[in-house]
Formats: structure tokens, sequence, C-alpha cells
């Protein structure tokens, strides 16, 4: 399915839903799971900021959490700081991007 199908091909229903992720408490909730290092949090977080990613059209971040969600899933944590560091990164960008849209 088309990403902007899912909005009713409304480009500004879009833009909102685009600007509410920045508000969106997901990613905050992921550093911190992150920084206490629980896995189960980490598995949690990355799971739904896969899902809000996938459905706003983010596919590099949703890429990414994927990755997340597997390797928690698979007990692969020698991956995460790699994984982690990639979705900050990605996070940044896409903040920056979405801010400069009017």
């Amino acid at each position: 399915m088309d990403i902007m199908s899912r909005f009713g091909n409304n480009e500004m229903m879009y833009i909102r839903f685009l600007k509410k992720f920045l508000e969106d408490k997901t990613y905050v909730a992921l550093e911190n799971a992150w920084k206490n290092k629980d896995y189960v949090e980490i598995e949690k977080t990355a799971h739904t900021l896969k899902g809000i990613t996938a459905n706003l059209g983010i596919n590099r971040l949703y890429v990414l959490t994927n990755e997340m969600v597997q390797a928690v899933r698979e007990k692969q944590y020698e991956r995460l700081e790699d994984i982690y560091t990639k979705i900050q990164k990605e996070y940044e960008e896409t903040k920056e991007c979405i801010e400069k849209i009017n």
C-alpha cells in the first residue's frame, strides 16, 4: 500500500502526522530503555517505533528499528550498540527533515 493512500491521498493530513511524530515520546522511551540496558523495554519501544515509522513511510528508521527488535529477540545483544548508534543518527536526520516542512 502506498503511504499517501493511508492518508486518503491527503498531503496536508500526512504532513500533520509527520509533525506529530516529533511530539511522540517513543524515541525518548527507547533512549531511557537503552540507558538502563532494559532489553524487554528496548524490544517494546523499538517495536512501537518500528510500527510508527512504517505507517509514516520513514523507511530507513523502520529498517533500523526492525533490526533492533530482531537482535533483542535473538539475544544478539552485541549487535545493539551499532544499531542504536545508527538509530540515533537516523532519528536526528529525520527530525531535521520534518522540522523543515512548512
